[in-house]
């Protein structure tokens, strides 16, 4: 995994404790594929990181159709020198919400690319069923994109879930989410998320790690 996108679960639930050992390298053939092909997507809003957020708190905007519709896009990316074409059964995408994976799995087998690594396909897990498994690209969906609940932090009941939802990326982690409203309610101390930085308050561990996605 690359400490980039260990360290903010390494500070968070294991205190910094655990030690560094090898570190994946950075410049792997599949993240130099990625990063290129979010480069030409966002341009200057990229930073080319391994690990970012994208804001879908706008209620015109769909993150299952974004996630399912990126995944395609990637896969055909012309990969730069260096590096090689992505496939299928590199991209693993996570979601909390039963019905939104039950969703993106359907519009992927539409397109035939849903299945297992085995048969060289998108993975498509709830955190649950994510244990054990890893992706070189992972997407994680975090929102509902009901224009009625922008703070919804359902997802968050188990810490656990949380913890195994973030440590399944190898190479690249794309997390997308209602970021603007929820760092606005952290930054003014809204009811319910004024105590959110005490260690002991139950969104701490979802706080720290979207501070470090959206600082």
């Amino acid at each position: 995994m690359q400490p980039e996108i260990f360290g903010p679960l390494n500070q968070t639930y294991y205190h910094g404790k655990v030690l560094d050992t090898a570190p994946v390298n950075s410049k792997d053939a599949v993240s130099i594929t990625a990063q290129d092909y979010f480069r030409k997507t966002f341009g200057a809003a990229y930073a080319n990181g391994n690990r970012f957020g994208v804001d879908f708190s706008n209620p015109e905007n769909a993150s299952k159709n974004w996630r399912a519709s990126k995944s395609p896009c990637l896969l055909s990316h012309k990969p730069p020198i260096g590096s090689r074409q992505i496939e299928p059964r590199d991209i693993l995408i996570n979601t909390p919400f039963a019905g939104q994976e039950t969703e993106i799995r359907v519009r992927l087998i539409r397109k035939g690319i849903v299945g297992t690594t085995d048969d060289n396909k998108i993975r498509v897990a709830s955190p649950l069923n994510a244990r054990g498994q890893e992706g070189n690209i992972q997407f994680i969906s975090l929102c509902l994109n009901d224009p009625a609940k922008p703070l919804s932090t359902e997802f968050i009941a188990d810490r656990e879930m949380l913890n195994i939802m973030f440590s399944r990326a190898k190479h690249m982690q794309i997390v997308v989410g209602n970021f603007r409203p929820w760092t606005t309610a952290i930054m003014n101390k809204d009811k319910g998320w004024e105590g959110a930085s005490a260690k002991t308050a139950r969104r701490y561990e979802f706080v720290e790690i979207i501070g470090s996605l959206w600082p």
